[in-house]
């Protein structure tokens, strides 16, 4: 049987390592072009136990860097984010986003009224400036960072004089 690295298979094929496992994850590659060493999975087993498999590693708040960090966030938490945010900056941000998977997961916490107000604004053609969505993004972010810091731990703000 002929396996390839997944390192080998980045090189091979041009595409980052974590596109490929994001999309192996959400099911968009035939499960036919991955093969596990069954040696390798034993000793993982063996190492740390059947759980390794099964449980999701949890981040921190210093670990929510990009829009794809929101894959680990809890649904609760990004549909209250989802709510506080202006409709016309999640268009320009889900427009941005358009064919990824984190827009799907966005959309999947949204409720239908709030889904049908967004994708009204997105089939305006909602002008998307690249600097400005990064901005929108950023702004995401903070707003989840705000969330899941917990209670009377306030984000520090550099405009207010003390």
């Amino acid at each position: 049987m002929e396996l390839i690295e997944l390192d080998d298979l980045e090189a091979l094929i041009g595409v980052e390592k974590k596109v490929i496992l994001n999309k192996l994850s959400h099911a968009e590659i035939a499960e036919d072009i991955f093969a596990f060493r069954k040696t390798k999975v034993l000793n993982y087993v063996e190492e740390k136990g059947i759980s390794y498999f099964s449980r999701r590693t949890t981040r921190g708040l210093s670990d929510l860097k990009s829009l794809d960090d929101l894959e680990f966030v809890d649904q609760r938490t990004l549909f209250e984010a989802l709510s506080a945010f202006d409709t016309y900056d999640l268009a320009k941000l889900l427009s941005a986003v358009t064919g990824q998977p984190i827009a799907e997961r966005l959309l999947s916490v949204m409720t239908e009224a709030r889904k049908k107000e967004v994708s009204w604004v997105m089939r305006r053609e909602v002008k998307i400036d690249p600097i400005e969505v990064a901005e929108i993004e950023e702004r995401f972010l903070e707003t989840v960072r705000a969330i899941k810091s917990p209670p009377g731990t306030n984000a520090p703000h550099s405009n207010l004089d003390v």
